[in-house]
């Protein structure tokens, strides 16, 4: 696929997203941005989860409380903020109703915001 490393082992790594320089990152994760067995299919934009629960107790990444199993929390840099599908031919997240923006990170505002 031409997204790909693999050494002598025929182990393979696809190819990781990068910045013009480290600070760019600003503590977020450097994913893959190329996924399947051949590294062929894009990854989507990523964003804080809308959805996840937390599944044992652990800290909460939205505040300093701590989450018992069963309790809403938010993930980070969940593929299209857990509201889309993921076009892997694109790239391009699709969103759900309601939400919007290239990693469905927004609520969409009722009837465009009646013009405001």
């Amino acid at each position: 696929s031409g997204h790909v490393s693999c050494n002598s082992y025929d182990q393979c790594t696809c190819y990781m997203e990068s910045a013009q320089n480290a600070s760019d990152w600003k503590g977020l994760s450097n994913a893959a941005e190329w996924t399947g067995a051949d590294c062929s299919l894009r990854t989507c934009a990523r964003g804080i989860s809308w959805t996840t629960v937390a599944t044992h107790e652990a800290p909460s990444v939205a505040d300093e409380a701590v989450l018992l199993s069963g309790m809403c929390d938010h993930a980070e840099e969940a593929e299209c903020s857990d509201q889309g599908i993921c076009d892997r031919a694109t790239g391009i997240c699709s969103c759900f109703a309601g939400y919007e923006g290239s990693s469905c990170q927004r609520t969409a505002c009722p009837n465009d915001c009646s013009g405001h």
